[in-house]
């Protein structure tokens, strides 16, 4: 079970690194072209650990065998990606990593709802205090950005 923790930890990690290295790439390359080459260079890398751990031929065996509705995780992720970095030239990566962290605790309460249990009022209430959390971030970050400009025109 720490293992998983750990893991879990590691890759939020690396995720908050990926979104900056990944939004730099979409402001320099516009971000249809740094999408692109994104996933291009990840399925790449991908190919290649399948060759070397030699997966490949399991890999293609069972693509031809899976159902359609599969495929549509490589489309969720590529439609979330693009979200994720035009939502990054407006909001903080704080603020859009905590977003992100909202939108995945209510997607899950409501695949957990659809596929085996009813969501507790303590999850909900969770939910809630952490978005609660960062709408006044947001209301506060704008006051003190409005008071630093009033300051500075005078």
């Amino acid at each position: 079970m720490e293992l998983a923790f750990l893991l879990a930890i590691l890759y939020g990690c690396i995720d908050v690194v990926s979104r900056m290295v990944n939004y730099q790439a979409t402001r320099y390359l516009g971000t249809a072209n740094g999408s692109f080459l994104n996933y291009f260079f990840g399925s790449l890398v991908c190919l290649a650990v399948l060759l070397v751990t030699g997966g490949g031929r399991q890999a293609l065996a069972g693509a031809l065998e899976a159902p359609w509705w599969s495929y549509l995780g490589a489309v969720c992720g590529l439609v979330a990606f693009l979200l994720l970095m035009v939502g990054l030239h407006r909001v903080k990566v704080f603020q859009s990593s905590v977003l992100l962290l909202v939108g995945q605790l209510a997607a899950s309460l409501v695949l957990d709802r659809m596929m085996s249990r009813a969501f507790t009022a303590r999850e909900l209430l969770g939910m809630a205090l952490v978005a609660a959390g960062i709408i006044l971030d947001k209301k506060l970050t704008s006051r003190r950005g409005a008071e630093g400009q009033e300051s500075a025109g005078q």
